[in-house]
């Protein structure tokens, strides 16, 4: 296996090297999954790049810049353990979804995860797709877009946290230190969250500074809490998007907007929140 890898990696890698010699564009291999057929069965061993022969295709093909996952799986779970077993100091990460089947690509949770690319695909040859089925996946592009170049500084600076729903996880927690942002789905007011029927909820949230938060998503969340002392907000500002680094704010939201936690829904929506502790 291992000598299969290497041969297949050094042949792929010169052919990369020459390629950049004339013209230097980044390049990476495409890596089909390697899954057990039937189920529990052994893994069939491939020269493809991969998760187990990973190393050996940074050494003999240093010439590719991203070894990228190409990933047709349906669960959620599955989905984050390949971007996990991808994401190496040496290897940036960058993902392709087969959303034609999930209809809901986990761009977020790949933001989450330090992902430089994200790519779905299979849109347009879905039988019976509609504009409602794929909203989610227009819902996120038109959210992330505007703010694509800061989203990118922050995630590169480490600042950056984000997440999607799991089915039967019904709240999840981002973890900024002396800060905690509790992300909870399906909230109806005075009850427990119970989730969404179809998990799409996601969010995103960003710090700004040390007591000041850069919060979106769709969903229905609750405000970050301290460890000492219960989180007071300050009224969240929104805005629509950020203009060459400039938060452009729309109004302030206050009253029923705020007593019972941030509530997003489907409107792309982009919070300026600063906490205090009393």
């Amino acid at each position: 296996m291992n000598f299969h890898a290497w041969s297949v990696a050094t042949y792929v890698g010169k052919v990369a090297a020459a390629g950049k010699a004339v013209y230097p564009l980044p390049l990476y291999a495409n890596a089909a999954l390697r899954r057990a057929i039937p189920p529990g069965a052994p893994a069939p061993m491939k020269a493809r790049p991969t998760d187990n022969v990973l190393s050996i295709w940074k050494v003999a093909a240093p010439a590719l810049d991203i070894l990228a996952p190409d990933i047709y799986v349906e669960d959620s779970a599955e989905y984050l353990k390949v971007m996990e077993l991808y994401h190496r100091d040496d290897n940036a990460l960058s993902s392709g979804d087969r959303s034609q089947r999930r209809r809901r690509p986990l761009l977020v949770s790949a933001l989450g995860m330090g992902a430089i690319g994200f790519s779905p695909f299979g849109l347009d040859y879905v039988e019976g797709g509609t504009e409602e089925q794929f909203a989610p996946i227009a819902q996120d592009y038109k959210l992330i877009g505007p703010i694509a170049r800061q989203i990118a500084r922050l995630n590169f600076e480490g600042k950056l946290r984000a997440v999607a729903e799991e089915k039967g996880k019904a709240s999840q927690t981002l973890d900024f230190g002396a800060w905690k942002a509790e992300v909870s789905y399906g909230v109806v007011r005075f009850h427990e969250p119970r989730g969404n029927a179809s998990p799409i909820g996601r969010a995103l949230v960003a710090q700004l500074g040390e007591n000041q938060f850069l919060v979106t998503g769709f969903l229905r969340s609750r405000l970050p809490s301290q460890r000492r002392g219960q989180a007071a907000p300050v009224p969240p500002r929104r805005g629509r998007h950020l203009r060459n680094g400039v938060f452009k704010m729309v109004r302030i939201w206050n009253g029923d907007e705020t007593d019972w936690n941030l509530n997003f829904r489907s409107e792309p929506v982009v919070l300026r929140v600063s906490l205090a502790t009393f």
